[in-house]
Protein backbone atom coordinates (compact mmCIF):
# COMPACT_ATOMS: atom_id res chain seq x y z
CA UNK A 1 0.00 0.00 0.00
CA UNK A 2 1.54 3.44 -0.87
CA UNK A 3 1.75 6.14 1.73
CA UNK A 4 -0.57 9.15 1.17
CA UNK A 5 0.86 12.04 0.11
CA UNK A 6 -1.28 14.38 2.04
CA UNK A 7 -1.30 14.89 6.30
CA UNK A 8 -4.92 15.61 7.97
CA UNK A 9 -4.81 18.75 10.73
CA UNK A 10 -7.00 20.11 12.67
CA UNK A 11 -7.66 23.85 11.03
CA UNK A 12 -9.90 26.84 11.88
CA UNK A 13 -12.65 26.80 9.42
CA UNK A 14 -12.28 30.43 9.30
CA UNK A 15 -8.42 30.58 8.39
CA UNK A 16 -7.24 31.56 5.11
CA UNK A 17 -6.75 27.79 4.01
CA UNK A 18 -10.36 26.53 4.94
CA UNK A 19 -11.69 30.00 3.33
CA UNK A 20 -10.13 29.41 -0.33
CA UNK A 21 -11.38 25.80 -0.34
CA UNK A 22 -14.97 27.22 0.33
CA UNK A 23 -14.49 29.77 -1.63
CA UNK A 24 -13.55 26.94 -4.64
CA UNK A 25 -16.68 24.86 -3.96
CA UNK A 26 -19.15 27.83 -3.54
CA UNK A 27 -18.01 28.89 -7.21
CA UNK A 28 -18.45 25.38 -8.10
CA UNK A 29 -21.48 24.50 -7.09
CA UNK A 30 -23.03 28.16 -8.35
CA UNK A 31 -21.71 27.16 -11.44
CA UNK A 32 -23.23 23.88 -11.37
CA UNK A 33 -27.01 25.34 -10.66
CA UNK A 34 -27.00 27.99 -13.41
CA UNK A 35 -26.98 30.60 -10.16
CA UNK A 36 -27.66 34.13 -11.76
CA UNK A 37 -26.42 35.70 -8.80
CA UNK A 38 -23.04 33.95 -8.82
CA UNK A 39 -20.92 36.49 -9.67
CA UNK A 40 -22.00 39.21 -7.06
CA UNK A 41 -22.84 36.93 -4.31
CA UNK A 42 -20.46 37.48 -1.69
CA UNK A 43 -18.37 34.39 -0.72
CA UNK A 44 -19.73 32.24 2.83
CA UNK A 45 -17.71 32.70 5.36
CA UNK A 46 -17.36 29.63 8.18
CA UNK A 47 -17.17 31.14 11.81
CA UNK A 48 -14.56 29.67 14.54
CA UNK A 49 -15.26 26.67 15.74
CA UNK A 50 -18.06 25.92 18.21
CA UNK A 51 -17.57 23.65 21.08
CA UNK A 52 -17.58 20.29 19.90
CA UNK A 53 -17.04 21.22 16.13
CA UNK A 54 -14.23 19.92 14.41
CA UNK A 55 -12.30 21.09 11.16
CA UNK A 56 -10.02 19.38 9.41
CA UNK A 57 -7.73 20.14 6.08
CA UNK A 58 -5.58 18.00 3.95
CA UNK A 59 -2.08 18.81 3.23
CA UNK A 60 0.38 18.33 0.50
CA UNK A 61 3.07 19.90 1.79
CA UNK A 62 2.18 23.74 2.24
CA UNK A 63 -1.20 23.44 0.01
CA UNK A 64 -4.33 22.84 1.60
CA UNK A 65 -5.81 20.05 -1.01
CA UNK A 66 -9.28 19.84 0.66
CA UNK A 67 -11.48 20.02 3.73
CA UNK A 68 -14.12 19.22 5.72
CA UNK A 69 -16.01 19.92 8.54
CA UNK A 70 -18.44 18.30 11.70
CA UNK A 71 -20.36 20.54 13.56
CA UNK A 72 -23.40 19.90 16.67
CA UNK A 73 -26.68 19.81 14.97
CA UNK A 74 -29.15 18.35 18.27
CA UNK A 75 -28.59 16.48 20.75
CA UNK A 76 -26.80 12.52 19.46
CA UNK A 77 -26.83 14.44 15.83
CA UNK A 78 -23.71 15.87 13.61
CA UNK A 79 -23.48 17.50 10.44
CA UNK A 80 -20.75 17.03 8.11
CA UNK A 81 -20.19 19.83 5.77
CA UNK A 82 -17.84 22.03 3.69
CA UNK A 83 -16.25 18.66 2.25
CA UNK A 84 -13.99 20.06 -0.44
CA UNK A 85 -11.19 19.00 -2.33
CA UNK A 86 -9.07 20.82 -5.12
CA UNK A 87 -9.81 19.57 -8.52
CA UNK A 88 -6.31 18.34 -9.15
CA UNK A 89 -6.44 15.69 -6.22
CA UNK A 90 -10.34 14.32 -6.63
CA UNK A 91 -10.46 10.64 -7.56
CA UNK A 92 -7.44 9.83 -4.96
CA UNK A 93 -9.35 9.25 -1.69
CA UNK A 94 -8.80 12.91 -0.01
CA UNK A 95 -12.61 13.35 1.03
CA UNK A 96 -12.62 9.62 1.63
CA UNK A 97 -10.02 10.19 3.99
CA UNK A 98 -11.29 13.08 5.60
CA UNK A 99 -15.08 11.74 6.12
CA UNK A 100 -13.62 8.99 7.79
CA UNK A 101 -11.39 10.76 10.05
CA UNK A 102 -14.63 12.98 11.32
CA UNK A 103 -17.12 10.18 11.60
CA UNK A 104 -14.14 8.67 13.88
CA UNK A 105 -14.71 11.54 15.50
CA UNK A 106 -18.41 11.40 15.57
CA UNK A 107 -17.90 8.36 17.53
CA UNK A 108 -15.46 9.48 19.87
CA UNK A 109 -17.35 12.19 20.75
CA UNK A 110 -20.96 10.02 21.85
CA UNK A 111 -22.54 10.81 18.57
CA UNK A 112 -25.23 8.54 17.35
CA UNK A 113 -25.68 10.24 13.82
CA UNK A 114 -24.35 12.42 11.58
CA UNK A 115 -26.34 13.98 8.87
CA UNK A 116 -25.20 15.89 5.66
CA UNK A 117 -26.77 18.00 3.00
CA UNK A 118 -25.66 18.09 -0.84
CA UNK A 119 -27.05 18.63 -3.86
CA UNK A 120 -28.35 16.21 -6.51
CA UNK A 121 -26.39 17.78 -9.21
CA UNK A 122 -23.25 16.60 -6.73
CA UNK A 123 -22.95 13.33 -7.73
CA UNK A 124 -19.74 12.45 -6.85
CA UNK A 125 -20.19 13.33 -3.66
CA UNK A 126 -23.64 11.12 -3.89
CA UNK A 127 -21.43 8.51 -4.87
CA UNK A 128 -19.11 9.43 -1.89
CA UNK A 129 -21.63 9.32 1.13
CA UNK A 130 -23.57 6.05 -0.42
CA UNK A 131 -20.44 4.07 -0.75
CA UNK A 132 -19.48 5.20 3.17
CA UNK A 133 -22.94 4.41 4.20
CA UNK A 134 -25.44 7.22 4.61
CA UNK A 135 -28.85 6.76 2.92
CA UNK A 136 -31.65 9.00 1.91
CA UNK A 137 -33.09 10.91 5.37
CA UNK A 138 -35.77 14.01 5.80
CA UNK A 139 -34.62 17.32 5.11
CA UNK A 140 -33.50 18.74 8.19
CA UNK A 141 -32.89 22.59 9.36
CA UNK A 142 -32.79 25.11 6.57
CA UNK A 143 -32.56 22.30 3.67
CA UNK A 144 -36.07 21.63 3.55
CA UNK A 145 -36.94 24.82 1.01
CA UNK A 146 -35.10 23.83 -1.65
CA UNK A 147 -35.64 21.23 -4.30
CA UNK A 148 -32.22 20.12 -5.47
CA UNK A 149 -31.44 19.51 -1.83
CA UNK A 150 -30.32 15.89 -0.69
CA UNK A 151 -30.02 15.03 3.09
CA UNK A 152 -28.43 11.82 4.01
CA UNK A 153 -27.99 10.17 7.25
CA UNK A 154 -25.66 7.73 8.81
CA UNK A 155 -26.54 6.18 12.20
CA UNK A 156 -23.18 5.16 13.83
CA UNK A 157 -24.09 2.58 16.43
CA UNK A 158 -25.50 0.67 13.49
CA UNK A 159 -24.12 1.58 10.69
CA UNK A 160 -27.11 2.86 9.03
CA UNK A 161 -28.57 5.85 7.85
CA UNK A 162 -31.85 8.13 9.27
CA UNK A 163 -32.98 10.22 11.11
Amino acid sequence: MALKPWVLRDADPSGPAATALLALAAREVWALYDDPQALTRPTPQDPPLAPGAHHLLAWVDDEAVGGAGLRPLQDGVLELRRVVVRPAWRGRGVADDLVRALLHRARQAGAQAVWLETGERQHAALRLYTRLGFRPIAPFAEHGSDPTSRCLGLRLAEGLSGP
